[in-house]
């Protein structure tokens, strides 16, 4: 049986290694330096949300298809897919760092795709580092993860994969290996194409979101509902498609800008005014949720979502709103009670609240923060309106990601990207 090592155990890693044992019939190692997420997972513990990710690995490590390993387990490699975590501010490129590593294990004429978002050029410098040992004979690709968590396994499906190799007798192979392992349409070019091809759609994302949380602290400064702007603009006019203001969080879109322009320093780079706009934006939401739960004099703060997205749902909480605060607001509030409910994470240090209607029966006066938009939450809240209607005012509801305006919510107090004191 043909193998096919997976380097990383996170959120990249572990949807391809699902992939593949869902539709190829290779052989899969999924490699982990970290000994205890290895152990995690292969107690089920699967360390990320996607639904059908939990029996595909249970099914793989049950039939002996799938093996977890550490670095030092692994002895022969054919085929790798480097999959770990790249940090914002490189110094040290860690996907340099692992390939260097793998040397001693890898077979004669083996293949390395590069999986993890990474700076222009990390390709061929692994080509030319592999050269200088004397192991030409191994080819370089670069194939990122381009998946949204959540319909991730969908999507790993659907979306065509960009493969960037040294030339077209490389390309050829490196297309066959991905048909194999069960990819469709393949779309090529060099490897420096295809890791900007990679970068750019992320930090067009980012840019798109500056741009709408750009018109929301204008509306803010001229008490213009902006949500409302944006309704009207996009109404059956398709070249606007401007999106709804919010905070952006996540591992990708705070990182993937500093990868792409961190080489060139460009102080007047639309993309990085871009990032820090939006990381500006999250900075204003925050001050205004401190403003407003001072003024309230709130005996209790729920936090309504704790990842960094509520549609589709994820268990991901980096760079997110809701762990910021979480964080936070007990340090500044110490005498105010801290909850915060989320469908998916579990956090041991932190009050979680189950049931929202037993939450909202006790009467204290209650700070309600909509931290992400999970129409889970939203319709929770929307059956309970008769009970925040008759509690004297006890609930206010401040929506920091300003997408509750998707359902007929009535009882919000404060909409960050409308005028203050709307209600929507």
């Amino acid at each position: 049986m043909q193998s096919v090592h997976i380097y990383g155990a996170g959120f990249v890693g572990i949807t391809l290694a699902g992939h593949f044992l869902r539709v190829s019939k290779y052989e899969v190692f999924l490699v982990e330096k970290e000994v205890g997420v290895i152990e995690k997972i292969r107690n089920g513990n699967i360390p990320v949300y996607e639904p059908g990710l939990k029996q595909l690995i249970h099914d793989g490590i049950v039939s002996g298809r799938l093996h977890l390993q550490s670095l030092d387990e692994v002895t022969s490699v054919y085929i790798a897919f480097i999959c770990i975590s790249t940090p914002k501010n490189v110094v040290q490129n860690p996907i340099i760092s692992l390939a260097q590593e793998l040397v001693p294990v890898l077979a004669p004429g083996a293949s390395i795709f590069i999986r993890s978002t990474c700076v222009i050029g990390s390709s061929q410098e692994l080509s030319n580092i592999l050269e200088r040992l004397n192991r030409d004979d191994v080819d370089v690709y670069n194939a990122p993860e381009r998946t949204a968590e959540g319909v991730a396994m969908q999507e790993l499906i659907e979306l065509p994969q960009l493969l960037g190799a040294r030339d077209s007798s490389s390309l050829s192979k490196g297309s066959g290996i991905l048909q194999d392992l069960g990819f469709g349409v393949i779309v090529s070019g060099s490897w420096s194409e295809v890791e900007m091809a990679k970068l750019l759609c992320n930090v067009w994302r980012d840019y798109s979101f500056a741009f709408a949380n750009e018109a929301a602290l204008l509306g803010e400064r001229h008490f213009i509902d902006v949500l409302k702007v944006i309704s009207i603009a996009n109404y059956k006019y398709k070249r606007a498609g401007i999106p709804q203001p919010g905070p952006v969080g996540g591992p990708c879109l705070s990182k993937d800008t500093y990868l792409l322009v961190n080489q060139e320093v460009l102080s007047n780079s639309l993309f990085l005014h871009s990032r820090e706009l939006n990381e500006h934006y999250l900075e204003a939401i925050v001050g205004e949720i401190l403003s407003f739960a001072k003024e309230g004099a709130f005996s209790r703060i729920l936090l309504a979502g704790i990842a960094f997205k509520g549609q589709p749902p994820t268990n991901d909480f980096r760079n997110s709103l809701g762990m910021s605060l979480l964080e936070s607001l007990p340090k500044i509030f110490p005498s105010i009670e801290i909850a915060y409910w989320d469908e998916l994470i579990d956090l041991p240090d932190y009050k979680r609240v189950f049931s929202l209607e037993r939450f909202l029966s006790n009467q204290s006066k209650t700070l309600i923060i909509i931290c992400n938009y999970n129409p889970k939450f939203v319709q929770n809240l929307e059956s309970l309106s008769n009970l925040l209607l008759d509690s004297n005012q006890l609930f206010q509801i401040f929506d920091a990601a300003a997408n509750i305006s998707k359902a007929p919510l009535t009882q919000v107090s404060r909409v960050f990207g409308a005028p203050r004191g709307i209600s929507c």
